[in-house]
């Protein structure tokens, strides 16, 4: 039952389940891909990480990624080798740079194997990497020789691009499931035909982060070392969430769940119009003279602060122009200030 202790690999009507709406959403490359039940995907990054890497590695990730995923790894030894991004996600060509001139720019190191990404709604920078630049950069890992870990907790938070013309009120309109699925950026797994993705599904931002629970989906090559790591680490999964999950799952069935996904992205995107709308109040909001898909709030003809409009997840990520503020250059000059970016913002 539910509440004794449970198959490190979770429920098997859970993970039939889960496997069964991969199938149906992502229709992964190869064959033999496999899903394993894990207690979140911070949880789940973490045996990835205990798997993949050693003391002195470096892991690949974008400039500004999520700070949790290197909160764990910081104090293994292991370093970050950030790679730029652009309105599309990581840029393919710097990745492949980076590789390249490893043994030049890092010697006596190890050239990274693992790349960590956020590839929808990224957290902090809230961007989503386009269809294109997702094969790119996975053309880059094939020549290289890099495992592709793709934590993805928003992917079904994905919405239209935002138009100061569309009513916020009234957000994308309800389609049925097939054509949701069709608007969706596509997950790597459904052109990794070497099966070097692992790809962490959670349903914390879908149905509720208390639950813990999500799901690996990865060759059978990785799953079984994340099986022998988690039957040591944390067992299976809650059986109360697992319980919970799989009876609200099968009530709904696969439909179902991909509507109520859908009333999500529709959600989200009001929030974000209502958010870019509220900016525009206050401030001219127009696009970037270079930065492609980059909007420029200024007071007067003064840029006070930049961001990516982002089609989907839960973050608008503002940089600030604090360079043109008198107030920030004093406390920039000042021994006293450690942090002046910190001491501004407490300000404000």
């Amino acid at each position: 039952g539910f509440l004794q202790y449970g198959s490190g690999t979770g429920n098997a009507q859970l993970r039939a389940w889960c496997r069964e709406f991969t199938q149906r959403v992502h229709r992964p490359a190869y064959a033999d891909w496999t899903v394993l039940l894990h207690p979140g995907n911070t949880n789940a990054w973490s045996k990835v990480v205990s798997l993949l890497c050693e003391t002195d590695d470096y892991i690949l990730c974008e400039t500004y990624t999520y700070p949790s995923a290197q909160a764990f790894w910081i104090p293994l030894g292991i370093k970050a080798a950030p790679v730029a991004s652009d309105a599309e996600g990581m840029r393919a060509d710097t990745l492949a740079q980076t590789l390249r001139d490893w043994e030049d720019t890092h010697p006596g190191t190890r050239r990274p194997r693992v790349l960590y990404l956020v590839s929808v709604g990224s957290n902090p920078s809230g961007v989503t990497m386009s269809t294109k630049r997702r094969r790119d950069v996975y053309d880059v890992c094939i020549e290289y020789d890099v495992i592709i870990v793709e934590d993805d907790p928003y992917f079904f938070l994905q919405y239209p691009e935002y138009n100061a013309a569309d009513s916020v009120t009234e957000g994308p309109e309800f389609v049925g499931s097939d054509e949701f699925l069709r608007s969706l950026t596509p997950s790597m797994l459904q052109f990794d035909h070497q099966g070097r993705v692992i790809r962490l599904e959670s349903f914390s931002k879908t149905l509720a982060p208390g639950l813990r629970l999500g799901y690996f989906v990865a060759n059978p090559l990785f799953t079984e070392r994340l099986l022998r790591a988690t039957e040591v680490e944390t067992q299976d999964p809650s059986g109360l969430s697992q319980a919970l999950t799989l009876r609200l799952l099968q009530s709904w069935g696969i439909d179902g769940y991909l509507g109520w996904l859908q009333g999500l992205g529709v959600e989200y995107c009001r929030r974000r119009d209502w958010m870019i709308d509220a900016f525009s109040q206050h401030f001219r909001v127009g696009y970037a003279a270079k930065a492609t898909g980059t909007l420029v709030a200024h007071l007067g003809d003064v840029p006070i602060f930049s961001f990516v409009p982002p089609t989907g997840g839960m973050f608008i990520w503002a940089c600030f122009n604090l360079a043109q503020n008198p107030a920030f250059e004093q406390l920039r000059h000042d021994e006293n200030v450690v942090d002046p970016e910190q001491v501004m913002a407490d300000q404000l």
